[in-house]
């Protein structure tokens, strides 16, 4: 059988929703009907991208990080609304179903949209969740707590390589698996096979920003004062927030633009030397599909992000540097560190979750 869909991601930045797209494109291919969930900008961008598909509000709690290097505090005030807002997603999840007939629920990392009437499946490439220096000893405690969560879902896809050579390390390896948890691949919307690795290099810096507010804000303005100098090298920055407005030519060399579409950011990685990007996950699968020189600035105080650049910087592809030590010095030196490297990887593994989904 075929199925309706309900597919719902997280709205804290675009990784989620970036990453979803693949997914959504196998997932319709291979001939379900999908109805989109979700709110702000996440679903903005979604629904830029199907804009046949009908779509559902459904809002969720959204996370402010502090300006400065450690985010406890604003983590620790979040856990209640939290947890309230999971608790609102599911009562509110019931109704949808209903309303929409639906056979299946697939979430990206929202932890209340699990139902007994349906299919319910939950994205995350975080079994472990990191802890602050300081708050480490709460890791084996704060696994267990997700472990529950997912083990209210009849599956969960974890994006990543099921082998030694992977890019989410023991945030979802050198443990045991969930019993419901499978392996479905690397996500990434660009293909390597056109992709084009010889282009003519018109910049030498990509700067793409991303992630929530403050910190978004905090390294672009860092990133501009770099430029307001007269260097000789040349770069763009794409600054990733939902505005419409026109191109800006900054002072020295750096081009500034908002948004791109999906193939103009393809040409622009096809045009620049070396990227420069936070370490999100869904930004480092697709850089790593496409075997794309890359300098990672963790988000201060953000232990995923902190432990993936440190992680990443084993392979000869990526290198990292933290945000209060960024200068343009250090930058063109750090860069100078990455070196071409392909991955390896498998094929069909989304496929195969999928296709299980009508077992």
């Amino acid at each position: 059988m075929r199925g309706r869909i309900l597919f719902s991601p997280l709205n804290w930045g675009l990784g989620h929703a970036v990453r979803s797209i693949p997914i959504l494109k196998t997932l319709s291919a291979s001939g379900f009907e999908i109805i989109l969930a979700g709110n702000g900008f996440s679903l903005e961008f979604l629904r830029k991208e199907f804009p046949d598909w009908q779509y559902v509000v459904l809002p969720s709690f959204e996370m402010h990080y502090s300006g400065g290097s450690s985010q406890v505090i604003s983590v620790l005030k979040a856990l209640p609304k939290t947890i309230t807002a999971s608790w609102k997603e599911h009562r509110r999840l019931r109704h949808l179903i209903k309303e929409w007939n639906i056979d299946i629920v697939i979430s990206d990392n929202r932890f209340g949209l699990f139902s007994k009437n349906c299919i319910s499946v939950y994205i995350t490439h975080q079994l472990t969740i990191p802890m602050p220096a300081g708050f480490r000893f709460l890791t084996p405690l704060i696994r267990k707590l997700h472990r529950s969560i997912i083990s209210n879902y009849t599956y969960c896809w974890i994006p990543d390589e099921p082998g030694v050579f992977n890019l989410s390390g023991n945030l979802s390896h050198n443990q045991v698996l969930p019993k419901n948890a499978r392996f479905i691949g690397i996500l990434s919307r660009f293909q390597p096979e056109t992709f084009l690795v010889e282009a003519e290099k018109q910049y030498d810096f990509l700067f793409i920003l991303s992630g929530v507010e403050p910190q978004r804000t905090i390294l672009e303005k860092k990133i501009i004062s770099f430029f307001q100098e007269n260097l000789s090298c040349k770069a763009i920055l794409v600054r990733g927030v939902p505005d419409k407005k026109e191109s800006i030519e900054c002072a020295g060399q750096l081009t500034i633009i908002n948004q791109t579409s999906e193939e103009e950011l393809k040409s622009l990685l096809e045009m620049s030397e070396v990227v420069v990007c936070r370490s999100g996950y869904t930004g480092v699968m697709e850089l790593a599909s496409i075997s794309k020189r890359a300098v990672l600035i963790p988000t201060p105080g953000q232990p995923e992000q902190e432990y993936l650049a440190e992680y990443l910087s084993s392979y000869p592809l990526f290198s990292c540097v933290k945000q209060d030590e960024l200068t343009f010095s250090r930058l063109r030196l750090v860069a100078e560190n990455t070196k071409n490297h392909s991955f390896s990887f498998s094929s069909g593994l989304l496929t195969e979750a999928i296709q299980d989904l009508n077992k």
